[in-house]
């Protein structure tokens, strides 16, 4: 491994190096002491890495995203480094895969950065993954934001693996080994610091966000929401924090 990266460095160095260059052999470095080996899965009885589907007997995904997405990545030292290929892996909890050459990627450590910001190629919108730290979780995970705000709400997306040859009854009579994507809803709350975890539906938002029942339920049918879906509830959320600090200032 330490050839590999004296290697690259060397041939980089070869050249007048430009400002993308530099900020790729920084990276480089920064990741080298965060190669990590993939979890290994077992599934028909053969071993499959988390960031490599090669096996054809599983359905279903361990990525978040299938396939590998442009984004940027911001470090536990604050640099950035633009351009990255990332996938988001889901088993058995989210990871950051990096892809640094073909054929070849890297699962990049926690603690070596914070954020990373992918660009869905599909409708061009920025989905945003964070390191979240709080009192449930010291260490912290990756989570992604759906609403970043005084009231954060976060997803947590993992997957879980339906073996072929397990004995639970509800997998008798299937033939292949199967990843369902899952996602998990929480509040940051910003007084205690911890995850609580809710639900996208109108009762269990109003439930988070006391106070202004009437005002929140005539900006659902004002403006025709459907708080299940993310877009809708972040919208709800911004608007219940203009309310709170709206009532702040009136009572100063």
């Amino acid at each position: 491994m330490r050839q590999n990266l004296l290697l690259i460095t060397n041939r980089l160095s070869d050249h007048k190096p430009s400002n993308m260059r530099m900020k790729w052999i920084i990276f480089i470095l920064l990741v080298s002491t965060a190669f990590a080996q993939a979890q290994a899965v077992v599934t028909n009885g053969q071993v499959l890495r988390t960031f490599d589907l090669s096996e054809k007997n599983a359905k279903g995904s361990p990525f978040w995203n299938y396939n590998w997405w442009l984004g940027q990545i911001t470090m536990s030292n604050g640099s950035k480094v633009d351009q990255v290929r990332v996938k988001i892996s889901t088993y058995p909890y989210a990871e950051l895969n990096i892809k640094k050459s073909e054929g070849d990627s890297i699962v990049l450590a926690l603690q070596k950065f914070n954020s990373a910001y992918l660009i869905n190629p599909n409708n061009q919108d920025t989905i945003v993954f964070k390191k979240i730290q709080s009192n449930n979780n010291s260490q912290g995970e990756l989570m992604r934001v759906i609403h970043e705000g005084k009231y954060p709400i976060l997803a947590r997306q993992f997957s879980i693996l339906l073996s072929s040859t397990s004995t639970d009854t509800s997998n008798i009579g299937r033939s292949h080994d199967e990843f369902l994507q899952k996602t998990e809803y929480f509040l940051h709350h910003p007084e205690l610091g911890t995850l609580v975890k809710i639900k996208l539906t109108k009762k269990g938002l109003l439930h988070i966000f006391p106070g202004k029942d009437a005002e929140l339920n005539a900006f659902i049918h004002s403006n025709q929401l459907n708080v299940e879906k993310e877009k809708d509830a972040a919208r709800l959320a911004a608007y219940y924090e203009q309310l709170v600090k709206n009532t702040q200032h009136t009572n100063q």
